[in-house]
């Protein structure tokens, strides 16, 4: 059984009935078992700040509070758990970084840092991952 270190962009679908891909992120959600979900540091506040930004999330836009009682929610569904920042983790970022790669892969170099620290797949809509050379499952 796999379990998953999901991006932002996973969350963010989950959370947001509007987003495109809302259902896919749901589906794949609750097929789920116990403790498959994990939230690190990185993508608790990424889903806060996407949560509280009216750019994203138009007349649906959170307060902080409510942003953080969405986090909750999750945190509370048996599926999820939180996950603190592996050992190793700074020495895989830097392995992951050291290639001519765009300034936007900062984000999903740590993001599968952590999850290739933890033994954990990560669960994205973004097809870059691949790239990065970790177990990675794509849901678009």
């Amino acid at each position: 059984m796999k379990s998953y270190l999901a991006d932002v962009n996973v969350w963010i679908a989950i959370a947001h009935s509007a987003h495109v891909h809302h259902n896919r992120a749901r589906d794949w959600f609750h097929g789920l078992d116990r403790d498959q979900a994990f939230f690190c540091r990185f993508t608790q506040m990424g889903l806060l700040r996407l949560l509280t930004n009216a750019k994203v999330m138009g007349s649906r836009a959170r307060t902080q509070p409510a942003a953080w009682e969405i986090v909750d929610q999750f945190s509370r569904n048996g599926r999820v758990q939180y996950l603190d920042e592996p050992s190793g983790v700074t020495t895989a970022f830097r392995n992951l970084t050291h290639g001519k790669r765009a300034a936007s892969s900062w984000s999903d170099a740590y993001i599968a840092a952590v999850a290739q620290c933890s033994g954990l797949t990560v669960a994205t809509f973004d097809r870059d991952f691949r790239k990065l050379g970790v177990d990675a499952l794509i849901l678009a």
